[in-house]
């Protein structure tokens, strides 16, 4: 952190007044939060939602580096939220007794039908990790893509209830402009 000028903490995002905690320095019309804080200490990372007002509407874009469980959106849903981008990769990570600690696959998809994001950002950040030693031996990784999170929810592979959703698959370094 010493490479850091400032480090600012920020804590749950609150949909229904969220702009009651304004971060310093960024413009009022810009808030950063967190879907899911870390009360679940098997879910290490919390979702991040990067909000602004536009006119009268509330736009996010949410990233979860770790997947977030649907039932965590329910605010937002329910907030009338416009989610521009949804960024989850799509594996899903498993202890060996089967607890799920990295949503992936079928609850990335819950997710997108939940919120339904113009983009739906497939992030690669799960792709590169390599754990050795016990705890490598005690987690199961799934990797999903999208064919088959679809044909194995519908049977089929068709992308019901993703109407006006695109899916974007970025490797590593690649970037898009959500306009």
């Amino acid at each position: 952190m010493k490479h850091f000028d400032k480090v600012v903490e920020f804590g749950a995002y609150d949909p229904a007044n969220w702009g009651a905690h304004q971060i310093e320095h960024l413009p009022p019309w810009l808030n950063l939060g967190l879907l899911n804080p870390p009360a679940d200490i098997a879910h290490q990372t919390p979702a991040v939602i990067i909000a602004f007002q536009h006119d009268t509407t509330v736009h996010a874009i949410i990233y979860a580096l770790h997947g977030i469980h649907p039932k965590e959106l329910e605010t937002i849903t329910k907030a009338d939220v416009n989610v521009l981008g949804l960024m989850c990769g799509l594996t899903a990570t498993k202890t060996i007794t089967g607890h799920l600690i990295a949503y992936g696959g079928p609850q990335a998809l819950a997710c997108v039908r939940a919120v339904k994001p113009k983009w739906w950002i497939k992030n690669h950040d799960d792709e590169h990790v390599n754990v050795f030693g016990l705890i490598g031996r005690a987690l199961r990784m799934d990797e999903y893509d999208l064919d088959r999170v679809l044909k194995e929810e519908a049977g089929d592979g068709e992308m019901r209830g993703l109407e006006g959703t695109e899916f974007v698959d970025l490797r590593q370094g690649d970037s898009i402009a959500l306009i």
